[in-house]
């Protein structure tokens, strides 16, 4: 284990923290490309550095994302309505997903990721609220649908899906408190099905010299974990005090910039 690995895996697990703290957003949008930047460190075969990191950052989602759920509930911000419906088609998306993604190349599995994180950069860099095109949620069918999709996308980026449930629950008329707060509680709906999925999907392949389960590299995600969960509410505290648009902005900017340059090297 090298001190570099160590070292910028504390990093990593440290900034993701404060931004899921000061923004809303899992730490997927940043581990994922961090995960490929230490792919070497970890001797891992080109073929499968998105499996790779997009399954150890699933696994780093499903504590957080369950602490997250528990305060939100407890906070009276989960409708529960919607958790019903869309909770075991999001999660459905998510396992099979996750089941299928070592037939998936890893240039398939960049361009999903680079493509979605490039329009919610858009989105923050636009700053503006998500129009409201129903004020009422489809049918239950419609909403089963839009739900697996969005458990599907999410686990193959290796996010909580905040990033796309949040704006598709504002969009039919959901207030945004109780929108992140119930997109807080599907992200525990994706993380653990998806968790297994990709368990499932990477159990028996020899993906890193590194120590691994399956795709899931261990050491990243034991050096990760800790930070992440201690300096979230840190990154809470900085958003009542710094002006939330700008940084949102910028954010948002850095998200494009990065999301670019992974999206071109799966060409």
């Amino acid at each position: 284990m090298s001190v570099a690995l160590i070292v910028l895996s504390l990093l990593i697990g440290s900034l993701c923290g404060i931004l899921a703290g000061l923004f809303g957003v899992g730490g997927g949008a940043v581990i994922v490309p961090a995960m490929r930047f230490l792919a070497p460190t970890l001797g891992l075969s080109p073929d499968v550095t998105m499996h790779a990191a997009v399954a150890t950052s699933v696994a780093l989602i499903v504590p957080t994302s369950i602490i997250s759920a528990r305060s939100h509930y407890r906070r009276g911000a989960v409708e529960m309505s919607v958790l019903k419906v869309w909770g075991p088609a999001i999660g459905l998306g998510a396992f099979l997903a996750g089941a299928v993604a070592a037939w998936l190349p890893t240039k398939v599995l960049g361009i999903i990721f680079g493509t979605v994180i490039i329009l919610v950069g858009g989105l923050m860099v636009r700053g503006r609220p998500v129009p409201v095109i129903s004020p009422t949620l489809p049918g239950k069918p419609v909403q089963a649908v839009i739900a697996g999709v969005i458990g599907l996308l999410s686990s193959w980026m290796g996010i909580g899906g905040g990033s796309l449930s949040v704006p598709t629950l504002s969009a039919f008329g959901l207030p945004v408190h109780r929108a992140v707060g119930t997109s807080s509680a599907l992200g525990a709906c994706i993380a653990v099905p998806a968790l297994l999925g990709w368990v499932y999907s990477g159990w028996g392949v020899d993906s890193s010299t590194a120590p691994h389960f399956g795709f899931i590299q261990l050491v990243p995600f034991c050096l990760m974990l800790v930070p992440m969960m201690a300096l979230a509410p840190v990154g809470v505290r900085l958003a009542h005090a710094l002006p939330a648009q700008r940084l949102r902005r910028i954010f948002g900017i850095f998200l494009i910039l990065t999301a670019s340059t992974l999206l071109a090297k799966s060409f």
